[in-house]
C-alpha cells in the first residue's frame, strides 16, 4: 500500500490516492540519474530507503511550530545565520532503554493491542539486536556531527519528504490565511508591499543582520531559512531534489507572477541593483494584468500538483522543447511566487483558495507563493519539504509587521510622487510554452482531474472561538496548549467512544539542524481525564484534578519531545541504521502495535499568530488534521478529514467547541484561584 501524508506531520497511514508505490516501484524510484551539479542532492544509500519503505509506510509530518521570538542582542555577521552556529548542541541520540520504556507504555494505552506480544518483542529487542543497532547509530551520529550535521537531517529530509511520491498539494503543502479586515488597499499595491517586505527580510537573512529566533535557552537553529527563497522542489522518478539559486544574480532579482493562468517574470530591482520602491513594483504588477486580460484555459501549474513520478515524467517531456526548458528554468530560479486572483472570497472558500485553488494559477514546487485576492486579501502557500512552520511563521510575521509600520508612516504617498515611468523599469516578460493538444488533453487535464478529486476527498471546516483564550486558561493554572489538546481528546472520545493515536508537532530547533519530534498526546492521564469528564459519578473538583494531571503530563511529554527525547525519531533511526548496514528488520517494527500507535488518526499542530491562521491536511485516510491557534482572548481550529473518517470536520469542530465550553465551566467552578489573587 501507499501512504497518505498530512501537511505537517505523522507516521504511517494508508493512502487514499491511486498511484502504485509498492516495493518494486520503490526500487525503480531510487535508481537516480546523474543530475546537474547546480541541483542539490541528499547523500543517502539506496539500502536505507528500501529498508525503511519496505517495512514502514512513507509519511509526512506537520508544521513544527516553535514558540520563538526574535532576539535583540546579536550583531551583524555578514553571512547567513546557518553558516556558523557553534553555540548549538548536536541532536542527541536518546538512551535505548528510555525510548523502549516510553514506547511500551504508549502501546499499553490501547486495550485492543496485544500487550504481552509487544512486551516480549521489546524485551527481545533490548537484549539482542537493539544494543548493537544503538551502537551503530551512535557511531553514525558521531560521523555526522563531525561534519557539522545532525544524525537525522539527511535521512529525515529524504525519508519524510523527498521520496514521497503522492501530490504535495493538501498532502504536504500548507497555507496561511491573513486575518482580515486589515487596512484595505488595491490588489497590486498589496502584492507589491508584501513582495518588497519579503525581499527586505531575505536581504537581512543573507547578509547576517536578521536577528535569530530564540528558544528558552538562547538562539535556535536557523538552517531551514535557506530554503525559504530561491528554492524550488524538482520532481524526479527517484528522489526529488531542491534546486537552489542563492548565487544566481539574475534569479535574485526576480519573482514569478501568475495571473489568469499565465506566468510572468518580473524584475523588482533597478539597474543599479537596488530594490524598487513599492509604487514601482505596483506599476509592474499592473502591467502584468494589462498584458494578460484574457483568462487562459490551461496552464502547466496543475502538473506541480500531480503525483511526483507522473510530474517528473511530464517535466521530461516539457524539457524536450528549448522554449519550455527556458520557461521552467526562469520560474525555478525566482525568489518566490506571486499569484494574483480576481475573485473575492471569504471563510472556507478563501482557505481553499490559499490551500490549493484550481492549481492553474499556481506553481506548487516554489518554496512559497503569496496569493492576493481581488480585494487585497492575502494568503501564503508553502511547500513544506525544506521548511517547517516556525521559519515560515517568522518570515510572514516580520513581513506583515513591516507592512503595518509602512502603512502607519504613510510612506507610500511620498514614494508614489517619485514613481518612475514604466519605460525606466525592466518590463515584465511573459513565459511561453510549446504544448501540443495531446499534452494539454493528456497530462495537464489528468492533473487537473486528480487535483479536484483530492480536493473533494478532504472536507474542511474553520471554527473561530471567541469565548476565551490563553489569558483565562492561565488563570486556571493550566497550559493553554495542553488545554486545547485535552479539548480535542474529549471531542474525539465523545464523537467516537474511542481514543485516537494523536500527533502534535514538537520543534527540536534547539539543536543543530533540528526539525521536529512527535509529541504523543495520548497518555494514561489524558484517557483518565476524558473518561472522567464523561462520568456522572465524579465531583467538579475531581474532574478538575484529572484535567490538571492530564495537562501536566502533556506539558512534560511536549518538553521531552522538544529536548529530542521522544520516541519516534529514535525508533526511525534504529530502523534506518539497520537498513543501511544490511541488518534484518527487527521483529519489533513488524508488530501491528508499532504501526497502529504511529498512525496518527488525529494529527495536530499549534500555530498562534495575531496575523494569520493555518490549514493543513490529515495524515490518515480515516483521520483528522487540525491546526489550532491560541491568542489572548480567542482560539481557532482549522480541521480537515480524510475520505473514510467517521466524523466530518464540522462535527469535530463543534465537538471541540462544546468541550472547551464545558472545560471552562468546570474550571470556573473548581480551579484554585490564581497565585496572588485576593480572596
Amino acid at each position: 500500500p501507499r501512504h497518505y501524508l498530512n501537511s505537517f506531520r505523522g507516521e504511517p497511514a494508508i493512502s487514499r490516492l491511486d498511484q502504485p508505490c509498492g516495493v518494486m516501484r520503490v526500487q525503480q524510484f531510487v535508481t537516480r540519474t546523474q543530475q546537474p551539479s547546480s541541483i542539490r542532492q541528499l547523500p543517502l544509500t539506496t539500502a536505507v530507503v528500501l529498508g525503511a519503505m519496505q517495512q514502514t509506510p512513507q509519511h509526512h509530518y506537520p508544521l513544527s511550530l516553535s514558540r520563538c521570538t526574535a532576539t535583540t542582542t546579536t550583531t551583524a555577521t555578514g553571512q547567513p545565520p546557518w553558516i556558523s552556529q557553534p553555540h548549538l548542541p548536536k541532536l542527541p541520540v536518546p538512551a535505548l532503554s528510555s525510548t523502549l520504556d516510553k514506547y511500551l507504555a504508549n502501546v499499553r494505552l490501547y486495550p485492543h493491542l496485544d500487550h504481552n506480544k509487544t512486551a516480549q518483542l521489546v524485551n527481545s529487542f533490548a537484549q539482542k539486536e537493539g544494543p548493537e543497532l544503538q551502537d551503530k547509530l551512535l557511531a553514525y551520529a558521531a560521523t555526522q556531527n563531525a561534519q557539522g550535521k545532525s544524525w537525522l537531517i539527511e535521512w529525515w529530509n529524504r525519508w519524510a519528504y523527498m521520496d514521497y511520491k503522492d501530490s504535495v498539494v493538501i498532502n504536504v503543502s500548507y497555507n496561511f490565511n491573513t486575518v482580515e479586515p486589515r487596512e484595505r488597499v488595491n490588489q497590486t499595491r498589496r502584492a507589491a508591499t508584501l513582495t518588497h517586505a519579503a525581499i527586505l527580510f531575505k536581504q537581512k537573512l543573507f547578509d547576517g543582520t536578521l536577528k535569530p529566533d530564540m528558544g528558552k535557552d538562547g538562539p535556535i537553529c536557523m538552517a531551514m531559512f535557506r530554503y525559504l527563497f530561491s528554492t524550488t522542489r524538482i520532481p524526479k522518478t527517484g528522489t526529488d531534489v531542491w534546486d537552489e539559486h542563492h548565487d544566481d544574480p539574475e534569479g535574485q532579482r526576480t519573482v514569478v507572477v501568475m495571473y489568469n493562468n499565465r506566468f510572468f517574470i518580473v524584475d523588482v530591482f533597478d539597474k543599479q541593483g537596488n530594490l524598487l520602491p513599492i509604487p514601482d513594483i505596483e506599476s509592474l504588477f499592473d502591467k502584468v494584468k494589462q498584458m494578460a486580460p484574457e483568462y487562459q484555459e490551461w496552464s502547466v501549474g496543475p502538473l506541480t500538483s500531480e503525483n511526483r513520478v507522473t510530474w517528473a515524467e511530464a517535466r521530461e517531456q516539457l524539457l524536450q522543447s528549448s522554449r519550455n526548458a527556458a520557461s521552467l528554468k526562469a520560474i525555478e530560479r525566482t525568489l518566490f511566487g506571486v499569484c494574483l486572483e480576481d475573485a473575492i472570497k471569504t471563510g472556507d472558500d478563501a482557505e481553499r483558495e490559499f490551500w490549493h485553488g484550481t492549481g492553474r494559477n499556481r506553481f506548487f514546487d516554489k518554496s512559497f507563493q503569496f496569493i492576493i485576492m481581488g480585494d487585497g486579501h492575502v494568503g501564503y502557500n508553502g511547500e513544506h519539504s525544506g521548511v517547517d512552520g516556525s521559519p515560515a511563521w517568522r518570515m510572514m510575521t516580520d513581513v506583515l509587521q513591516w507592512e503595518d509600520n509602512y502603512l502607519a508612516d504613510k510612506i507610500y504617498d511620498r514614494e508614489k510622487e517619485a514613481r518612475r515611468s514604466l519605460t525606466a523599469l525592466t518590463a515584465p516578460v511573459e513565459l511561453g510554452f510549446d504544448l501540443s493538444e495531446e499534452f494539454i488533453n493528456g497530462p495537464i487535464k489528468k492533473a487537473e482531474a486528480r487535483l479536484q478529486k483530492n480536493i473533494d476527498d478532504v472536507p474542511l471546516h474553520i471554527m473561530k472561538f471567541e469565548h476565551f483564550g490563553k489569558n483565562e486558561m492561565k488563570k486556571w493554572s493550566l497550559s493553554p496548549d495542553a488545554f486545547c489538546q485535552m479539548a480535542m481528546q474529549l471531542a474525539v472520545y465523545r464523537l467516537t467512544n474511542d481514543i485516537f493515536p494523536t500527533y502534535e508537532s514538537g520543534a527540536t530547533r534547539a539543536f543543530l539542524m533540528g526539525r521536529t519530534e512527535t509529541v504523543r498526546s495520548v497518555s494514561a492521564e489524558s484517557i483518565a481525564w476524558v473518561k472522567g469528564m464523561t462520568s456522572r459519578d465524579l465531583s467538579h473538583e475531581e474532574k478538575y484534578k484529572l484535567l490538571a494531571n492530564a495537562c501536566a503530563r502533556h506539558s512534560k511529554t511536549n518538553q521531552q519531545a522538544c529536548d529530542a527525547q521522544g520516541i519516534d525519531r529514535h525508533l526511525l533511526g534504529l530502523r534506518l541504521i539497520a537498513a543501511q548496514t544490511g541488518a534484518p528488520v527487527p521483529e519489533l517494527f513488524k508488530d501491528p502495535a508499532y504501526s497502529y500507535t504511529s498512525t496518527w488518526k488525529l494529527s495536530t499542530s499549534q500555530l498562534s499568530s495575531p496575523y494569520f491562521s493555518v490549514v493543513f491536511g490529515p495524515v490518515a485516510e480515516n483521520g483528522i488534521g487540525c491546526c489550532y491557534g491560541i491568542n489572548d482572548n480567542r482560539l481557532h481550529f482549522h480541521a480537515s478529514t480524510g475520505p473514510t473518517c467517521v466524523v466530518t470536520p464540522t462535527q469535530f469542530c463543534q465537538a471541540v467547541q462544546q468541550a472547551l465550553l464545558d472545560m471552562a465551566q468546570l474550571c470556573r467552578v473548581a480551579a484554585p484561584p490564581p497565585k496572588g489573587a485576593k480572596p
